[in-house]
């Protein structure tokens, strides 16, 4: 593993240490890397492709219909095992849902599918098209616009073991009260999924949020309703951890309603209640939103924007809602690609957007001002055009501990990818500054591992160490300092690869 140049001049500092020694094995296929603005056929950008399962490959053909250019995967999310550390892509296709083991990202494996709740074959509905998967704990929730559908549940953990995949599946439970749905909310702190954009069976409860108590999740129960708000396409609901006081520890949904952002309090689901609404200028389709990681911003995508208001570019819309009473629209990102953002997630400083026919999108947050997204590479999933139509990637899930990231593309299936960390992660270079950093020692290493630190003069200096997928596991200095030896102790962390980065005043932004 290369290490950084004892003498740097950039404003972060990178090197690489391997907790635990590589373990020989049989040689695995290679990832095809992007070299000279492409990974193979793809266009990209710091971003390599480790594998790629078509429709086929995945146990869910490509089927002619009278319809030229039909779609045939949808929104995909990922799961890792919490007893064998395995991690799973989840696919959502026009059949049912593939289960992929990843545990070899260069060689993926499909486990097994699981028909949607109509059955494989009935190509009719056109409904299949829209599936939708969240797992909480060990189980999958899925959804679908086919009528009737309802909420299937699938225990994960069935996928271990599997003596000769594929397997076909059967659900093991289904809650049908929920009829179609656009999408499904869950997380691993709730003991409630919310179903949003649905058609209940009784129609006691329409489009907005329909709670289910999956305490015991193959006994769903049902546990109350919101829809004062209309229409909810997408939701992120998290126990809330951010900055304002009144709602700490009470479970909150951001809801995407079409037109405008919907705050509620789901707390007590049977009294779920509003909290705010906001919008921001000329809306399309509000399709889907992510709280970054402090909570104070709710990146917003919209689906028809780009078109419909004559924009230009693809818009990334940021409000503000670190007073949940009172959120406000602060600006919006407008990139230079001309395609539709479908579906984002942020992890760490990163948002990670499928943006249909321009593929995989990545972009660094800013933190003074957050509207000033910085491109920082991509994977282009449908290399034959970047126009604004409905085609290409889907979704994204990038929350995998290996650092990789899958992508569901409605024509091509399963993309698994791994962006360059260490060139997505770090800032633009700066002006020289006559800063001295060891190489750390040992390295790899297994409990300890010892760097110095040399500057000119005195000055303040924040050193941080980073996982692979951007979350700040350490921090080894926050002082003023003009030389210093600094230890991380990895006694607590996992095998892998870290980032250590190096900020101080005269090299800062």
């Amino acid at each position: 593993m290369r290490l950084a140049s004892a003498r740097l001049s950039r404003l972060t500092y990178v090197f690489a240490a391997l907790l635990l020694c590589f373990e020989v094995g049989v040689a695995q296929p290679a990832p095809t890397r992007c070299e000279d603005g492409r990974a193979g056929p793809y266009p990209c950008d710091q971003v390599d492709l480790l594998a790629h399962m078509d429709l086929v490959a995945l146990g869910a053909p490509y089927v002619q219909t009278d319809r030229t250019n039909w779609w045939w995967a949808s929104d995909i999310w990922g799961w890792t095992d919490p007893e064998t550390g395995t991690e799973y892509a989840l696919v959502g296709t026009w059949e049912g849902v593939s289960f992929v083991d990843l545990s070899t990202p260069t060689a993926p494996v499909l486990v097994g599918f699981l028909p949607t709740a109509q059955g494989r074959g009935d190509l009719t509905n056109t409904g299949n098209l829209w599936r939708d998967v969240k797992t909480s704990g060990t189980y999958a929730y899925i959804v679908s616009e086919a009528q009737g559908h309802g909420l299937q549940i699938f225990d994960l953990r069935r996928l271990r073991g599997v003596a000769a995949p594929p397997v076909e599946f059967e659900a093991d439970a289904l809650y049908p009260t929920v009829g179609s749905a656009h999408n499904v909310v869950a997380s691993d702190d709730l003991d409630v999924v919310v179903v949003v954009g649905h058609e209940s069976t009784d129609l006691t409860c329409l489009d907005g949020l329909f709670l289910v108590d999956v305490s015991e999740p193959t006994s769903p129960r049902y546990a109350g309703c919101y829809d004062d708000d209309g229409y909810t396409h997408d939701a992120q609901c998290l126990v809330y951890d951010g900055p304002d006081p009144d709602y700490q520890g009470r479970t909150i949904c951001l809801s995407s309603n079409l037109s405008f952002l919907s705050i509620s309090d789901i707390t007590e689901p049977s009294r779920t209640r509003a909290i705010s609404t906001a919008i921001y200028p000329t809306p399309a389709i509000v399709h889907q939103g992510w709280l970054t990681e402090d909570r104070r911003f709710f990146f917003m995508n919209d689906e028809g924007d780009d078109r419909a208001a004559g924009i230009g570019g693809t818009r990334t819309i940021v409000m503000n809602v670190e007073d949940l009473d009172d959120p406000y629209y602060v600006d919006a990102y407008i990139a230079p690609i001309t395609t539709i953002d479908h579906n984002h997630y942020i992890l760490g400083d990163l948002l990670f957007q499928a943006n249909y026919e321009s593929g995989l999108r990545l972009y660094r947050l800013n933190e003074t001002n957050p509207a000033a997204l910085t491109p920082v590479g991509f994977f282009d999933t449908y290399p034959e055009s970047d126009t604004f139509a409905s085609n290409g990637a889907w979704s994204v899930y990038p929350f995998f501990a290996s650092g990789v990231v899958i992508v569901s593309d409605m024509e091509r299936g399963l993309f698994v990818l791994q962006p360059d960390v260490t060139a997505v992660g770090s800032e633009d270079p700066l002006p020289d500054a006559d800063v001295v950093l060891s190489a750390a020692f040992p390295n790899p290493f297994s409990r300890h591992t010892s760097l110095t630190l040399a500057l000119p003069a005195p000055e303040r200096v924040r050193v941080h160490v980073y996982d692979l997928l951007g979350r700040r596991v350490a921090t080894l200095l926050d002082g003023t300092v003009d030389a210093a030896t600094l230890t991380l102790d990895g006694t607590a962390l996992p095998s892998g690869a870290y980032v250590v980065r190096v900020q101080g005043e005269t090299f800062a932004q």
